[in-house]
């Protein structure tokens, strides 16, 4: 599901300096939770995408969103239209006539997610409440292909519970991207339960804000 803008953090735990080792895990932690697969899981959760078109001064101009239940046993995956909305409205029923589902996420593995061999990234404290641990994050080589950001995880558990970075593959079109996903565990699944990317785009003469966010919710893993 999120393998179409994944984290892309690449490390060499030898040469992290100065964060603790314990960073490093959490990221990759962080990397695999964000890479949840669609296709690879068993059980059934609701997925609600929202699409968000604002002005530059937080305006919404545009507003859509769509809510679809996921059910997947033995690799095959059924999706129900539960509800859309348009500008407030509700038009799920209209929806329904031409709604299709999406096709399961392709499977990870591929060259583009390998980490790249001697890349890595250069940690700093991030100070945070008691009881989370933080780092911000940076490449250690300038102009690598690298995110840059911050990560945060439960200090005890180093289980990840937000990051928030500069995505290195972001649509040509948008600019000054960010990206923010955030943390859940359902039973022994660490997952990415809430993914959020914004940008600027150009609109003519004009520039406005566009935000996507995916949420997973009421997620229940297979027996």
């Amino acid at each position: 599901m999120f393998s179409a803008l994944p984290l892309v953090l690449a490390l060499s735990v030898a040469s992290l300096s100065p964060a603790p080792r314990e960073a490093a895990l959490a990221v990759r932690l962080a990397d695999a939770a964000a890479r949840f697969e669609e296709g690879t899981f068993s059980g059934e959760y609701l997925r609600t995408t929202r699409t968000e078109i604002l002005s530059l001064s937080g305006a919404v101009l545009g507003l859509e969103e769509e809510t679809v239940r996921v059910r997947v046993k033995n690799g095959l995956m059924a999706q129900e239209l539960v509800r859309s909305l348009e500008a407030g409205h509700d038009v799920t029923d209209e929806r329904r006539k031409s709604w299709s589902p999406v096709p399961p996420a392709a499977e990870p593995g591929g060259a583009s997610s390998l980490p790249s061999k001697g890349a890595a990234l250069v940690f700093s404290p991030l100070p945070l409440p008691a009881g989370e641990c933080g780092a911000s994050f940076a490449p250690a080589v300038a102009g690598a292909a690298l995110s840059s950001g911050r990560l945060a995880w439960d200090c005890s558990t180093l289980t990840p519970l937000w990051a928030e970075m500069t995505p290195t593959d972001a649509p040509a079109e948008l600019s000054e991207p960010r990206v923010r996903l955030e943390f859940a565990r359902a039973g022994e699944l660490l997952y990415a339960r809430r993914y959020a990317l914004e940008g600027v785009v150009a609109d003519g003469a004009t520039s406005v804000k566009m935000r996507v966010v995916l949420e997973l919710s009421d997620l229940k893993p297979a027996d």
